[in-house]
Protein backbone atom coordinates (compact mmCIF):
# COMPACT_ATOMS: atom_id res chain seq x y z
CA UNK A 1 0.00 0.00 0.00
CA UNK A 2 2.45 2.12 1.07
CA UNK A 3 4.16 1.71 -2.33
CA UNK A 4 1.32 2.29 -4.53
CA UNK A 5 0.78 5.45 -2.73
CA UNK A 6 4.15 6.74 -3.18
CA UNK A 7 4.01 6.20 -6.37
CA UNK A 8 0.73 8.12 -7.33
CA UNK A 9 1.38 11.36 -8.63
CA UNK A 10 1.21 12.88 -12.05
CA UNK A 11 3.56 15.82 -12.86
CA UNK A 12 4.69 16.37 -9.52
CA UNK A 13 0.60 16.98 -8.68
CA UNK A 14 -0.24 14.97 -5.26
CA UNK A 15 -3.68 13.96 -4.51
CA UNK A 16 -3.20 11.20 -2.42
CA UNK A 17 -0.51 12.13 0.36
CA UNK A 18 1.88 10.58 -1.36
CA UNK A 19 4.52 12.75 -0.79
CA UNK A 20 3.37 12.89 3.03
CA UNK A 21 4.97 11.71 5.87
CA UNK A 22 3.24 10.30 8.76
CA UNK A 23 4.20 11.48 11.90
CA UNK A 24 3.87 10.07 15.55
CA UNK A 25 1.42 12.78 16.10
CA UNK A 26 -1.01 11.96 13.16
CA UNK A 27 0.02 7.94 13.34
CA UNK A 28 -2.71 5.25 13.19
CA UNK A 29 -2.21 3.49 16.80
CA UNK A 30 -3.62 0.26 18.16
CA UNK A 31 -2.89 -0.81 21.68
CA UNK A 32 -3.52 -2.97 24.65
CA UNK A 33 -2.95 -3.16 28.37
CA UNK A 34 -4.92 -4.73 31.02
CA UNK A 35 -6.55 -6.93 28.15
CA UNK A 36 -8.35 -3.84 26.97
CA UNK A 37 -7.48 -2.90 23.24
CA UNK A 38 -7.91 0.64 21.68
CA UNK A 39 -7.63 2.12 18.74
CA UNK A 40 -6.95 5.31 17.31
CA UNK A 41 -6.91 6.54 13.77
CA UNK A 42 -4.73 8.80 12.50
CA UNK A 43 -5.18 12.53 12.23
CA UNK A 44 -5.05 13.39 8.66
CA UNK A 45 -2.74 16.50 9.10
CA UNK A 46 0.03 17.75 7.86
CA UNK A 47 2.61 19.87 10.22
CA UNK A 48 5.09 22.54 9.49
CA UNK A 49 8.42 22.42 10.27
CA UNK A 50 8.38 24.85 13.30
CA UNK A 51 5.54 22.38 14.69
CA UNK A 52 7.52 19.06 14.48
CA UNK A 53 10.68 20.79 16.28
CA UNK A 54 8.23 21.85 18.88
CA UNK A 55 6.91 18.28 19.62
CA UNK A 56 10.88 17.51 19.30
CA UNK A 57 11.19 19.56 22.01
CA UNK A 58 8.55 18.21 24.44
CA UNK A 59 9.45 14.60 23.70
CA UNK A 60 12.96 14.82 24.70
CA UNK A 61 12.36 16.98 27.87
CA UNK A 62 10.31 14.19 29.29
CA UNK A 63 12.25 11.89 32.01
CA UNK A 64 10.49 8.58 33.24
CA UNK A 65 11.29 7.77 37.25
CA UNK A 66 13.56 4.90 37.06
CA UNK A 67 12.67 1.77 38.51
CA UNK A 68 14.35 -0.59 40.71
CA UNK A 69 13.81 -4.30 41.07
CA UNK A 70 11.31 -3.72 44.05
CA UNK A 71 9.37 -0.83 42.36
CA UNK A 72 8.91 -2.79 39.42
CA UNK A 73 7.75 -5.91 41.40
CA UNK A 74 5.38 -4.25 42.98
CA UNK A 75 3.34 -3.00 39.83
CA UNK A 76 0.06 -4.37 39.15
CA UNK A 77 -3.25 -4.88 36.98
CA UNK A 78 -2.79 -2.82 33.67
CA UNK A 79 1.03 -0.88 35.19
CA UNK A 80 2.63 -4.65 35.12
CA UNK A 81 0.94 -5.96 32.15
CA UNK A 82 2.91 -3.03 30.20
CA UNK A 83 6.22 -3.85 32.32
CA UNK A 84 6.00 -7.50 31.75
CA UNK A 85 5.92 -6.62 27.96
CA UNK A 86 8.95 -4.65 27.59
CA UNK A 87 11.15 -6.81 29.32
CA UNK A 88 9.77 -10.06 27.61
CA UNK A 89 10.57 -7.73 23.97
CA UNK A 90 13.83 -7.07 25.10
CA UNK A 91 14.34 -10.34 26.09
CA UNK A 92 12.95 -11.52 23.03
CA UNK A 93 15.45 -9.88 20.42
CA UNK A 94 18.32 -10.92 23.08
CA UNK A 95 17.43 -14.43 22.48
CA UNK A 96 16.76 -15.39 26.50
CA UNK A 97 13.30 -16.91 27.74
CA UNK A 98 10.58 -14.73 28.49
CA UNK A 99 9.98 -13.59 31.91
CA UNK A 100 6.28 -15.24 33.79
CA UNK A 101 4.19 -12.97 35.53
CA UNK A 102 5.19 -15.01 38.74
CA UNK A 103 8.99 -14.39 38.38
CA UNK A 104 7.98 -10.60 37.50
CA UNK A 105 6.85 -10.56 41.30
CA UNK A 106 10.12 -11.40 43.10
CA UNK A 107 12.50 -8.27 42.87
CA UNK A 108 15.69 -10.52 42.91
CA UNK A 109 14.53 -11.64 38.87
CA UNK A 110 15.16 -8.18 37.58
CA UNK A 111 18.11 -7.95 35.82
CA UNK A 112 19.95 -5.00 35.18
CA UNK A 113 18.80 -5.82 31.25
CA UNK A 114 15.18 -6.13 32.54
CA UNK A 115 15.12 -2.60 33.77
CA UNK A 116 17.12 -1.20 31.45
CA UNK A 117 14.17 -2.41 28.84
CA UNK A 118 11.76 -1.68 31.25
CA UNK A 119 12.55 2.10 32.32
CA UNK A 120 13.45 2.92 28.43
CA UNK A 121 9.65 1.55 27.61
CA UNK A 122 8.18 3.65 30.13
CA UNK A 123 10.63 6.91 28.85
CA UNK A 124 9.65 6.14 25.02
CA UNK A 125 5.69 5.97 26.58
CA UNK A 126 6.24 9.09 28.09
CA UNK A 127 7.91 10.52 25.51
CA UNK A 128 5.18 10.11 22.37
CA UNK A 129 2.39 11.26 24.69
CA UNK A 130 4.43 14.33 24.99
CA UNK A 131 5.11 14.57 21.56
CA UNK A 132 1.10 13.98 20.71
CA UNK A 133 0.36 16.21 22.89
CA UNK A 134 2.39 19.05 21.72
CA UNK A 135 0.89 18.37 18.20
CA UNK A 136 -2.77 17.94 19.14
CA UNK A 137 -4.26 21.40 17.95
CA UNK A 138 -1.60 21.87 15.79
CA UNK A 139 -1.00 21.48 11.92
CA UNK A 140 -3.40 21.28 9.10
CA UNK A 141 -5.90 19.30 7.19
CA UNK A 142 -4.52 17.15 4.43
CA UNK A 143 -7.99 16.86 2.93
CA UNK A 144 -8.38 20.01 0.72
CA UNK A 145 -9.21 20.80 -3.23
CA UNK A 146 -7.45 21.30 -6.15
CA UNK A 147 -8.61 22.68 -9.41
CA UNK A 148 -8.02 20.80 -12.13
CA UNK A 149 -7.62 22.57 -15.67
CA UNK A 150 -9.87 20.82 -17.62
CA UNK A 151 -10.33 22.51 -20.99
CA UNK A 152 -10.29 26.10 -22.70
CA UNK A 153 -13.74 28.44 -23.35
CA UNK A 154 -14.03 31.52 -25.32
CA UNK A 155 -14.77 34.44 -23.63
CA UNK A 156 -15.51 37.84 -25.58
CA UNK A 157 -12.50 38.18 -27.51
CA UNK A 158 -10.32 36.28 -25.67
CA UNK A 159 -10.09 32.79 -24.16
CA UNK A 160 -10.05 31.16 -20.97
CA UNK A 161 -9.26 27.92 -19.21
CA UNK A 162 -12.79 25.89 -17.62
CA UNK A 163 -12.20 24.10 -13.94
CA UNK A 164 -12.86 21.16 -12.10
CA UNK A 165 -12.75 21.40 -8.15
CA UNK A 166 -11.11 17.69 -7.31
CA UNK A 167 -10.99 16.30 -3.50
CA UNK A 168 -7.84 15.03 -2.12
CA UNK A 169 -7.84 12.53 0.18
CA UNK A 170 -5.19 10.95 2.96
CA UNK A 171 -4.36 7.43 1.68
CA UNK A 172 -1.46 7.76 4.05
CA UNK A 173 -3.12 8.11 7.25
CA UNK A 174 -5.37 4.74 6.28
CA UNK A 175 -2.39 2.66 5.46
CA UNK A 176 -0.94 3.61 8.69
CA UNK A 177 -3.90 2.20 10.52
CA UNK A 178 -3.92 -1.22 8.54
CA UNK A 179 -0.31 -1.30 9.42
CA UNK A 180 -1.38 -0.84 12.95
CA UNK A 181 -3.49 -3.71 13.37
CA UNK A 182 -0.74 -5.85 11.40
CA UNK A 183 2.02 -4.43 13.94
CA UNK A 184 -0.59 -5.19 17.05
CA UNK A 185 -1.16 -8.82 16.02
CA UNK A 186 2.45 -9.91 15.28
CA UNK A 187 3.51 -8.03 18.22
CA UNK A 188 0.96 -7.55 21.22
CA UNK A 189 -1.04 -10.01 23.10
CA UNK A 190 -3.59 -10.87 21.10
CA UNK A 191 -5.00 -13.55 23.28
CA UNK A 192 -6.78 -10.99 25.06
CA UNK A 193 -10.45 -11.39 24.33
CA UNK A 194 -11.43 -8.31 23.06
CA UNK A 195 -8.35 -7.91 20.22
CA UNK A 196 -10.13 -9.59 17.41
CA UNK A 197 -13.28 -7.70 17.74
CA UNK A 198 -11.46 -4.86 18.01
CA UNK A 199 -9.27 -5.78 15.50
CA UNK A 200 -12.15 -6.22 13.36
CA UNK A 201 -14.28 -2.74 13.97
CA UNK A 202 -11.17 -0.92 13.40
CA UNK A 203 -10.82 -2.77 9.95
CA UNK A 204 -13.92 -1.61 8.96
CA UNK A 205 -13.52 1.38 10.04
CA UNK A 206 -10.45 1.78 7.82
CA UNK A 207 -12.42 -0.40 4.83
CA UNK A 208 -15.17 2.16 4.87
CA UNK A 209 -12.90 5.21 4.38
CA UNK A 210 -11.09 3.61 1.72
CA UNK A 211 -14.12 2.93 -0.02
CA UNK A 212 -15.39 6.67 0.54
CA UNK A 213 -11.89 7.85 -0.94
CA UNK A 214 -12.23 5.22 -3.69
CA UNK A 215 -15.82 6.86 -4.45
CA UNK A 216 -13.99 10.59 -4.34
CA UNK A 217 -11.19 9.28 -6.98
CA UNK A 218 -13.37 7.93 -9.11
CA UNK A 219 -15.65 10.92 -9.22
CA UNK A 220 -13.16 12.83 -9.92
CA UNK A 221 -11.51 10.68 -12.32
CA UNK A 222 -15.03 10.32 -14.20
CA UNK A 223 -15.60 13.96 -14.39
CA UNK A 224 -12.08 14.29 -16.33
CA UNK A 225 -12.49 11.52 -18.69
CA UNK A 226 -15.97 13.18 -19.58
CA UNK A 227 -14.39 16.74 -20.15
CA UNK A 228 -11.29 14.79 -22.38
CA UNK A 229 -14.09 12.58 -24.50
CA UNK A 230 -15.88 16.12 -24.79
CA UNK A 231 -12.86 18.21 -26.29
CA UNK A 232 -11.84 15.16 -28.04
CA UNK A 233 -14.98 15.24 -29.97
CA UNK A 234 -15.09 19.01 -30.35
CA UNK A 235 -11.83 18.98 -31.72
CA UNK A 236 -12.44 16.59 -34.07
CA UNK A 237 -15.89 18.48 -34.98
CA UNK A 238 -13.94 21.44 -35.53
CA UNK A 239 -11.49 19.73 -37.71
CA UNK A 240 -14.10 18.31 -39.68
CA UNK A 241 -15.46 21.78 -39.98
CA UNK A 242 -12.07 23.43 -41.25
CA UNK A 243 -11.71 20.58 -43.42
CA UNK A 244 -14.88 21.11 -45.33
CA UNK A 245 -14.22 24.95 -45.73
CA UNK A 246 -11.08 24.25 -47.13
CA UNK A 247 -12.35 21.86 -49.51
CA UNK A 248 -15.32 24.49 -50.11
CA UNK A 249 -12.49 26.73 -50.78
CA UNK A 250 -10.48 24.81 -53.28
CA UNK A 251 -13.39 24.09 -55.84
CA UNK A 252 -13.99 27.36 -56.08
CA UNK A 253 -11.04 28.28 -56.95
CA UNK A 254 -10.95 25.18 -59.32
CA UNK A 255 -13.56 26.36 -60.64
CA UNK A 256 -12.13 30.20 -61.42
CA UNK A 257 -9.34 28.73 -62.72
CA UNK A 258 -11.11 26.87 -65.43
CA UNK A 259 -13.39 29.92 -66.18
CA UNK A 260 -10.13 32.14 -66.43
CA UNK A 261 -8.94 29.29 -69.19
CA UNK A 262 -12.18 29.81 -70.82
CA UNK A 263 -11.32 33.57 -71.59
CA UNK A 264 -8.25 33.12 -72.58
CA UNK A 265 -9.45 30.64 -75.15
CA UNK A 266 -11.71 33.13 -76.00
CA UNK A 267 -9.47 36.29 -76.07
CA UNK A 268 -7.07 34.06 -78.26
CA UNK A 269 -10.04 33.18 -80.66
CA UNK A 270 -11.42 37.02 -81.06
CA UNK A 271 -7.21 37.71 -81.98
CA UNK A 272 -7.34 35.50 -84.32
CA UNK A 273 -10.02 36.46 -86.42
CA UNK A 274 -8.96 40.20 -85.97
CA UNK A 275 -5.99 39.21 -87.77
CA UNK A 276 -8.00 37.45 -90.72
CA UNK A 277 -9.91 40.61 -91.18
CA UNK A 278 -7.46 42.03 -93.30
CA UNK A 279 -6.16 39.13 -95.34
CA UNK A 280 -9.77 38.11 -96.56
CA UNK A 281 -10.24 42.21 -97.79
CA UNK A 282 -6.99 42.01 -99.47
CA UNK A 283 -8.06 38.83 -101.18
CA UNK A 284 -11.06 40.42 -102.73
CA UNK A 285 -8.15 42.77 -105.01
CA UNK A 286 -7.00 39.31 -106.51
Amino acid sequence: MDTIIAQSTFNGDDLVNASGQINPGNQATMEGTGGTWTFTAGASKNYTAAELTVADTARAGVTASALDGAAASALTGAAKTEALAFINAARTTAGTVAMTEAEFDTDTNHSAADLAALNAGLTAKAGDAAYKAALATAGTAVETSRNVVTGISRAGNGFATTEISINQVDLKALASGFKAIADAATTGNINDSDFLAKALSATNSLLNGSIDASTKLGQSEKSIENQQEFLKNLTDTLDTGVGAMVDADMEAEAARLQALQVQQQLATQSLSIANEGPQNLLSLFR
